[in-house]
């Protein structure tokens, strides 16, 4: 034992990853909700309510930060062109001014 082999065996770890797919995960919640929405019951009508409300939820979301985005680009273009327009002016409207003595 003291040089031999070892009575200690190893342990094993059997992790299995799993994957999540978010596209399948909503397809089968769609599914179900289909499912319930064809009876006409109380539980049917409660989860098409919620689901339009998250749905609505998602899209708005979507939205606010586009505009956003789109927001936030416009106030650096506006920038940039003031700018530009200020360091022409100061360079070219001394120039302008001597030629036509205003």
């Amino acid at each position: 034992m003291l040089f031999g082999g070892s009575s200690l065996k190893t342990r094993k770890f059997e992790y299995k990853p799993r994957y999540y797919d978010p596209k399948k995960e909503e397809r089968e919640r769609k599914e179900r909700t289909r499912a319930l929405g064809k009876d006409q019951s109380i539980e049917g009508t409660k989860s098409r309510i919620s689901e339009s409300f998250k749905t609505n939820r998602q899209r708005r979301g979507m939205v606010s930060s586009s505009k956003s985005k789109s927001n936030k680009m416009i106030f650096v273009i506006v920038g940039c062109l003031l700018l530009l327009f200020y360091l022409a002016a100061k360079d070219i409207l001394p120039i302008l001014l001597e030629k036509f003595a205003i």
